[in-house]
């Protein structure tokens, strides 16, 4: 699983590194010298699709989404777990139901290729089925960790 956080980190940083990057050239060549790039906006907002869905792998990962844990902590230990796993495992059948078909929409955009600097859309619609698989493998994870506390 190292692995895999490793992958994270590393797209993720890669990715927001370039946004920055592309974003301040974008903003010094407007603003100062009047002259801005047509390109820059378009690739910014594409990156930021890729690193929202990894991101919220990042918040399975540290079970930062939002939840009600105001009403959630009046249960049982034992029925938060049961809760928390029960909730996990539906979130994992939805994304394992979502995958082939937004597998089937990112093929379908390939074909299609963006306004300002030619980029297949399919590699924007790509970071869908990514970050489902990556949410999953995550609960997955949290899953079986819930389980395994259990029965210690």
């Amino acid at each position: 699983m190292k692995l895999l956080e490793k992958f994270e980190n590393f797209i993720v940083l890669v990715f927001l590194g370039m946004m920055f990057v592309i974003l301040l050239f974008q903003i010094i060549l407007r603003y100062f010298f009047n002259h801005p790039l047509i390109w820059s906006e378009e690739l910014a907002r594409y990156l930021f699709v890729w690193v929202a869905f990894i991101g919220a792998s990042f918040g399975v990962r540290d079970s930062s989404h939002i939840k009600l844990t105001v009403i959630f902590n009046f249960f049982s230990k034992k029925l938060r777990t049961v809760i928390s796993g029960s909730t996990n495992i539906v979130c994992i059948l939805f994304f394992i139901y979502l995958i082939p078909d937004s597998i089937r929409l990112a093929a379908d955009q390939f074909s299609v290729a963006s306004s300002a600097i030619g980029l297949p859309m399919g590699l924007v619609f790509l970071a869908v089925p990514v970050g489902f698989v990556l949410m999953s493998i995550r609960l997955l994870i949290d899953t079986i960790g819930l389980f395994r506390k259990t029965t210690q």
